[in-house]
């Protein structure tokens, strides 16, 4: 099992954010957070399933209010 990574501190004030990103669905803002994350920490697990959760439900909404 590869040892866990830290976040830098600048990082991880973005992934706090990012969280209360999450309660609010802050959806766009989300994403772009998340994205600012995964340049230097491309394989992070926190910021990457957070992203994937953002774009799904960013997906769903357009699905649900604009497809019908």
């Amino acid at each position: 099992m590869p040892p866990k990574k830290q976040l830098a501190s600048k990082e991880a004030t973005l992934f706090k954010e990012l969280l209360g990103l999450y309660e609010n669905r802050q959806l766009k803002k989300g994403i772009k957070t998340a994205d600012a994350i995964l340049k230097k920490n491309p394989e992070h697990g926190g910021p990457l399933l957070l992203q994937l959760s953002f774009t799904i439900t960013l997906t769903l909404y357009f699905l649900l209010f604009f497809v019908h």
